[in-house]
């Protein structure tokens, strides 16, 4: 998604537009998923990381319109936000990509010393602070906190095209700040100055934002599936009512039968057994030996993948939304089967299922279908 659709979806969400929140969620959650493994590895503090920035994003997205920010800058730092506060203190630092992308969108960046470069990205995503820089450039302490901040003031300078005045010491303050590398003493020092300079606040935020695109060269990784799903599960709960309700499907038996819906996809090979007589089966561009069968009841999707034919260990489960995006919904292994449980709006009415080989949208399809029942009837 481009960034003007990026900031349309914001702006929807400013609005109180749930949907708007699950599209961005699809669109920005791999960006965002590559800085939180960076900042946290593969555990499950990444993925609370990812929760609480979604969760924020939607509770002062009211405060987006005035920010300034662009709707990317907003996301990464409040996902940065939280990923800083669940870091260890960093042990090995690993080792960074090439500042390709930072380089580009600022080229004046070119003027800073390389290595000053490489310590201000180390301490903005893994934590490291000066004692650390110190040890990691093989340093004074005291050399190295003068060598960072006459960079870090070169780096302003730069975007701005001007030198600094006689607020220059608060300006570096705040970038040091933004960074994580005040001791405790002069951070507390830093709030109570900034209680009678209102305007360091904005100067802590412009930094903020202009680190976030350290996050451009960071490769975007794709979520779990199912965080979106806990994510929009915890912020609204059950108040949208079950999930075939919000696809206007009528139970075949009172009491909401699992038959309320029911979806089977084959590929070459037949059918999943058990799972009752479907229309006629759906058959990929690409046949891929591969079968699908799953239903929906309650707000729940349960998919299973057949064995027969299947070439890869490994397969991604999609909606797909018409004129939308296709949205990853989990990992589906030969075999094997995957359980969900969705909130209404992750489903809209008349979506398709997919699968494909591969974790990326753009990846071929190698199965579609439709949902049988009201709100997609047909095979």
């Amino acid at each position: 998604m481009a960034e003007d659709a990026l900031t349309e979806a914001m702006r929807r969400v400013a609005d109180g537009d749930r949907e708007a929140l699950s599209r961005l969620f699809a669109e920005a959650a791999p960006r965002l998923n590559g800085l939180a493994r960076a900042m946290l590895g593969e555990g499950e503090a990444a993925a609370e990381a990812m929760e609480a920035a979604f969760r924020s994003a939607w509770q002062e997205g009211a405060g987006f319109p005035a920010s300034g920010r662009t709707a990317r800058a907003f996301l990464l730092m409040r996902l940065h936000r939280e990923a800083a506060a669940r870091q260890e203190p960093p042990g090995k630092l690993p080792e960074l990509p090439e500042p390709e992308r930072y380089l580009a969108l600022n080229p004046a960046a070119e003027s800073l010393d390389e290595d000053a470069l490489i310590a201000i990205r180390q301490a903005w995503l893994f934590g490291a602070g000066y004692d650390r820089l110190a040890k990691e450039h093989a340093m004074a302490l005291m050399g190295v906190r003068a060598w960072l901040r006459d960079n870090l003031a070169l780096m302003r300078d730069d975007e701005r095209g001007e030198a600094f005045d006689d607020f220059a010491e608060y300006q570096i303050l705040a970038a040091e700040e933004a960074l994580g590398l005040l001791s405790q003493e002069e951070s507390e020092a830093y709030r109570e100055a900034e209680g009678v300079m209102p305007e360091l606040a904005d100067e802590e935020a412009d930094w903020a934002a202009h680190f976030t695109l350290f996050a451009e060269d960071l490769p975007p990784v794709p979520p779990d599936p199912a965080l979106r799903a806990r994510l929009l599960g915890r912020l609204f709960g059950e108040e949208r009512g079950p999930l075939w309700r919000r696809l206007g499907i009528v139970p075949a038996i009172a009491g909401g039968a699992i038959a309320a819906l029911v979806l089977i996809v084959a590929v070459r090979t037949g059918l999943v057994p058990g799972m009752g007589e479907p229309p006629a089966p759906v058959v990929a561009e690409e046949p891929a030996g591969l079968t699908l069968a799953a239903d929906v009841t309650e707000g729940r999707l349960t998919a299973a993948l057949g064995e027969t034919g299947a070439e890869a260990e490994s397969y991604w489960l999609w909606l797909l939304p018409e004129g939308q995006p296709p949205q990853p919904l989990g990992a589906l292994r030969p075999g094997g089967e995957v359980v969900l449980q969705l909130p209404g709006d992750l489903w809209p009415v008349g979506a398709e299922l997919g699968v494909s080989a591969g974790p990326s949208p753009e990846d071929e399809m190698l199965v579609t279908g439709t949902p049988v029942g009201e709100a997609g009837a047909g095979g």
